[in-house]
């Protein structure tokens, strides 16, 4: 279970790493929006700083060790 403040970093952290989509756009994307999208996700990976330490939501012990994005997107 998270802890209210985990709970905050990681609504600032979607926050931050936010996409807004053009609904219109997203009903037939083109190739090069889906690549636009794509790589934004990708820089933000590449990132430290967009990065929170994984939560143990389980077991796994690579999902402890590697880092979490959280992100937002809306379309409208």
């Amino acid at each position: 279970m998270l802890t209210d403040k985990q709970c905050r970093e990681i609504a600032e952290m979607a926050e931050t790493n936010h996409i807004w989509l053009n609904a219109f756009q997203c009903v037939r994307p083109t190739p090069e929006l889906c690549e636009q999208v794509g790589r934004t996700v990708l820089d933000w990976l590449n990132q430290k700083d967009n990065l929170l330490p994984a939560r143990a939501a389980h077991d796994d012990d690579l999902a402890r060790l590697t880092p979490k994005l959280y992100l937002s997107v809306n379309k409208s």
